[in-house]
Order: C-alpha cells, then sequence, then structure tokens
C-alpha cells in the first residue's frame, strides 16, 4: 500500500512539472509621419534555447529598423530579423528590443514566427497604441478645466 501510494505520487510530481513557456512578442504602435510606427520586443521564455531568428507578417514595412547584432531579412509578405552570429543569439530568460517598421496601415495585430535552436514557435501579437504627446497634453489640460469649480469650492 505505501509502496502504491509513494508511485502515485512520484507519477503525479513527474507528470505535473512545470513546463517550459514559449517565446513570445510584445509591442506598441503610434502615429508617424509616414503612417503607424510599430515596435516590438521579442522575450525568450524558454529554459534552454536561444533565439536565433523570429519574423512579423505584414504586406507593407518600410523603414525597418533592428537592434544590434541582428540584421534584416524582408520580402513581400514579412519582415525577418536573424541573430549576426550564435554570441547575438537571443539567450534564455532574455528580452530584446528595437525590431521595428513603418506601415501605411494601422494595424494593431501581426502573426509571428519565431526559430529557437530546437523548435518553431508560432504566435500573434496585438499591440498597444501609444497616444501622440500632443493628446496627453490636451488630456491634462481638459482634466485640470474640468476641475477649477471644485477648486473654487473647497476656497
Amino acid at each position: 500500500m505505501i509502496r502504491t501510494f509513494l508511485l502515485s505520487l512520484l507519477a503525479l510530481v513527474l507528470c505535473s512539472s512545470a513546463q517550459a513557456a514559449d517565446p513570445y512578442v510584445t509591442g506598441t504602435y503610434r502615429p508617424v509621419s509616414q503612417g503607424w510606427r510599430a515596435e516590438f520586443t521579442l522575450h525568450n521564455a524558454l529554459e534552454d534555447e536561444t533565439i536565433f531568428m523570429w519574423y512579423a507578417v505584414t504586406a507593407d514595412a518600410g523603414d525597418v529598423g533592428t537592434p544590434a547584432g541582428w540584421h534584416i531579412r524582408q520580402d513581400y509578405r514579412k519582415v525577418g530579423w536573424d541573430a549576426n552570429s550564435v554570441a547575438d543569439r537571443l539567450q534564455p530568460g532574455a528580452s530584446l528590443s528595437g525590431y521595428n517598421f513603418t506601415s501605411q496601415a494601422q494595424t494593431s495585430t501581426y502573426g509571428w514566427y519565431v526559430g529557437s535552436d530546437k523548435w518553431g514557435y508560432v504566435g500573434t501579437v496585438t499591440l498597444d497604441l501609444v497616444p501622440e504627446p500632443s493628446a496627453v497634453l490636451a488630456l491634462a489640460g481638459g482634466l485640470g478645466v474640468l476641475g477649477l469649480p471644485f477648486i473654487r469650492r473647497r476656497r
């Protein structure tokens, strides 16, 4: 009976051990004079694999930017980034920003593919809209005007 209990406990521990999370992409987009600027951060949540490349699916990427140690690879359906060397690969647990491009379309969701040492991973990323600085000032000014009656009543 104790033997059965210990074997069951061992099986439960082995089956419920935490699995490594997949890599993922986050990002923002903001209006610019040429359209919309999409900016991405690549996150390597894998336990023991480095990431050597990734791409975002888009039809109209222009003015593509890349972080140091990575180079751009682009065709008519996607824009991609490759590590320049093994030393430049994204290590487990690390994140890297600086991947970006301009698009004419106001697209906030992109499909992506990430290549690691052992596997390929796919997903989508929904970008967060970053308001223009003038919009933030207008909001602050509007809130200030709305607050004036309350300030006057206190005196």
